[in-house]
């Protein structure tokens, strides 16, 4: 269990009950005290924790979603494409209490992306062209809102108060045990000093046991009271003592770890989103010109709608998504060649190309993807981006599979290898793929 909200939370000096001593309950007021101090901190924590999943952890080579600003070019075989694009805050984390002990977290973004493909080979013809109908030069907006439910903290800390009160307790009666018989009497005396001052200093405003416990260990020798109740009831991944974290404590002690745990952090290990997008974008299409007997060329604009649903889980190796899109596409006829003898030339004259100008068509399509990351070792990682679409009006159904396998300097991988699936023809294809980096969300 990852304590790191919890142990935020201490940071901001958090109160004990001013009246209390050891092992004595809190008072309604007191509670409700403690309740509203430890509900802002546990929702500052909890927001630092939404703010890395929809935008990515500094500390993980997996990122979610674009910075504010991320310029791109990505090539694949036979296509190089640039792109720039930009995110906005519109809402930042709005909250709400969804349910007793729990906050619903929220938080919208914006999304703008304009790109152009660029030096495109003339024969270049994408086998799969995955969830998108707009080809070209093209813009896309999109807006996506992340949702989590998190612990708000109520309770948490007498859960916590009552944790430590038994631990010093328990642990000074054992290191009383534990000294030689000669040294029993001292012992003793030292055991009930201490538990008295800790009684003492528990009504003191501020007070708080993790840090008394620490600065009463601070420069203690080994073998001393203080430094025995520190390692053993103070949780630190410091070598030497007992618990880890909170949880742990609070488990051992109370066997109400999971309960406590639970007004902290949310219930579901994955943080949904919600999110809908345009794009407009504009192609040139050659044709054969059968009147002029020439190939020609045309622009055409497409658009496209579409509306998407998932999940990020909440280490950010896991994402899922369904999306669907409703737009308008061109498609170039069949190809033809058409031939004619010139005057004075002894072989005809031939031209090939498309067999007329592009055909219009509105239709939809839907799709399903999922994002994984996998960590071979400390230093080594590998993510595969499965998606299979179908389109209805060809009733054409492709599956891609991106394999990310080369880092680049910043450690994020962002080349591979890229399986296709066509059923058209029953083809299938690999490619390779650069300047792409690997994301657990993208619009």
């Amino acid at each position: 269990m990852n304590s790191q909200y919890l142990a935020g939370i201490f940071a901001f000096g958090i109160a004990l009950n001013p009246t209390a001593a050891l092992c004595q309950s809190v008072s309604p007021e007191a509670q409700k005290a403690y309740d509203e101090r430890a509900g802002k901190a546990a929702l500052q924590m909890n927001k630092e924790g939404a703010r890395l999943l929809s935008e990515g952890s500094p500390n993980d080579r997996a990122m979610a979603g674009f910075s504010k600003a991320n310029f791109q070019l990505a090539a694949e075989e036979g296509e190089t494409e640039l792109s720039l694009a930009f995110s906005f805050d519109l809402e930042n984390y709005d909250p709400e209490k969804a349910r007793d002990n729990f906050f619903r977290v929220s938080r919208t973004k914006l999304g703008i992306t304009a790109s152009a493909p660029i030096d495109k080979s003339k024969n270049f013809s994408k086998l799969f062209a995955g969830d998108q109908l707009v080809d070209g030069s093209k813009l896309k907006i999109s807006i996506s809102r992340f949702s989590n439910s998190l612990g708000n903290g109520e309770g948490a800390l007498t859960l916590l108060r009552d944790a430590y009160a038994v631990c010093i307790r328990t642990e000074a009666q054992a290191w009383q045990r534990g000294q030689a018989e000669s040294a029993r009497a001292r012992a003793t005396g030292e055991m009930e000093a201490f538990v008295s001052s800790f009684s003492q200093r528990s009504g003191q405003p501020n007070f708080s046991y993790e840090i008394a416990l620490e600065s009463a260990a601070d420069g203690a020798p080994t073998g001393t009271i203080a430094n025995h109740v520190d390692t053993q009831c103070r949780p630190s991944d410091t070598e030497g003592h007992k618990f880890g974290d909170d949880v742990q404590l609070v488990d051992t002690h109370t066997s109400l770890g999971r309960d406590f745990a639970d007004r902290f952090y949310t219930k579901s290990s994955f943080l949904t989103f919600i999110g809908a997008d345009a794009s407009m974008g504009r192609q040139s299409y050659n044709f054969l010109d059968r009147t002029a007997f020439t190939t020609d060329s045309v622009s055409k604009t497409s658009w496209e709608v579409g509306a998407y649903i998932g999940a990020i889980k909440s280490d950010l190796t896991l994402s899922a998504r369904a999306r669907f899109v409703y737009g308008k596409t061109f498609k170039s006829p069949d190809e033809a060649e058409i031939c004619h003898v010139v005057v004075g030339s002894l072989a005809p004259h031939c031209a090939k190309g498309p067999d007329g100008l592009p055909v219009a068509s509105k239709t939809g399509l839907i799709s399903v993807e999922s994002r994984h990351l996998f960590a071979l070792n400390d230093d080594v990682r590998i993510a595969f981006a499965p998606q299979a679409t179908y389109r209805f009006e060809d009733k054409n159904f492709g599956i891609e599979v991106p394999v990310y396998l080369a880092p680049d300097a910043d450690s994020k991988l962002n080349a591979g290898l890229k399986f296709a699936y066509n059923n058209k023809g029953d083809e299938f294809g690999i490619g390779l793929f650069v300047g792409v980096p690997f994301s657990i969300f993208y619009e």
